[in-house]
């Protein structure tokens, strides 16, 4: 449940920094969830799931409003792809910005904290 509860909200935390402040957010966000998430060894996972939903949730807000799927097919004849496959690179763009950042900032975390244990050792 607890889980549940912070996934509900990082997904909260993305969709409102993407829609109000710009894409580079999600980097941001995920960084914040990999230093702050402690219960879990891999929130890079987590993180780029949800980022993925979370951009999944603003294309559909957004499709209700405009012709998406027009767009969509229209850039997929550009780059000689079928319109879902560049609806689903916009979902992996997310998602690989959240797993660097929620990774990279995780290992740092847990290599300073291996230090400090270290330094308290001796």
């Amino acid at each position: 449940m607890r889980r549940t509860v912070a996934w509900a909200l990082l997904l909260v935390a993305f969709v409102l920094s993407t829609a109000f402040v710009a894409w580079w957010t999600v980097p941001v966000v995920a960084a914040i969830w990999g230093a702050a998430t402690a219960y879990s060894r891999k929130p890079w996972r987590s993180a780029a799931l949800v980022a993925a939903a979370a951009w999944a949730l603003l294309l559909a807000v957004s499709g209700t409003r405009g012709p998406l799927l027009e767009l969509a097919g229209l850039l997929g004849g550009i780059f000689g792809l079928p319109g879902f496959a560049t609806v689903l690179l916009t979902l992996i763009f997310p998602a690989l910005l959240a797993w660097s950042a929620a990774g990279l900032v995780s290992a740092l975390r847990e290599t300073l904290g291996e230090r400090a244990r270290a330094a308290e050792a001796a």
